[in-house]
């Protein structure tokens, strides 16, 4: 029985999200390479909001980073999903894979959003992925730079590509209730 999260929030939200990723049957591909995940789990890509890589029957055939599995643990629509043939769709309808490639990285608008974050991508109204998890998560943006001191496009340390499971894990204590 899969317990409903679209209701949470915040550190519960988090929690979940990191509930997700370690029990999605991917840690042991992303902490030992030498040993494989299994096939038919969803994935965790922490350098991606959103690849299309995997068809599996309970999900888009994404590999979601910390912000993207935020999104969808909220019950946030991908613009860009993949049917159960591994054929892309954008908004429920067949597209090709080059728009799909570009529109990755959003979901669908909805009234939570504010006007400012609200973009249209192929008719569609959609906000980007990471600034519909920043507001989720109640984090505001903060610039990340990498080890050479090369500003990073990401919003939030907390979505870094670099982070492992303990890095996300080191976040629960540092958000709201």
């Amino acid at each position: 029985m899969t317990i409903p999260t679209t209701h949470l929030r915040n550190k519960a939200l988090l929690a979940a999200v990191i509930d997700r990723i370690e029990h999605d049957g991917t840690l042991s591909q992303m902490e030992n390479t030498e040993k494989p995940a299994p096939t038919g789990f969803t994935c965790w890509n922490q350098v991606s909001w959103q690849s299309l890589v995997q068809v599996t029957a309970d999900r888009c055939g994404t590999a979601l980073c910390a912000a993207g599995y935020t999104a969808e643990l909220a019950g946030r629509k991908w613009l860009v999903t993949l049917d159960s043939d591994g054929i892309p769709l954008l908004c429920g309808e067949p597209t090709n894979w080059t728009t799909a490639f570009y529109n990755t990285g959003y979901v669908l608008a909805d009234e939570s959003d504010p006007a400012d974050e609200i973009a249209t991508a192929c008719g569609h109204q959609v906000v980007h992925v990471r600034d519909a998890a920043l507001r989720l998560l109640g984090l505001e943006p903060q610039s990340v730079f990498d080890i050479n001191g090369h500003l990073l496009n990401v919003p939030h340390p907390l979505f870094a590509p670099g982070n492992k499971v303990a890095d996300l894990r080191a976040w629960l204590d540092r958000l709201p209730d």
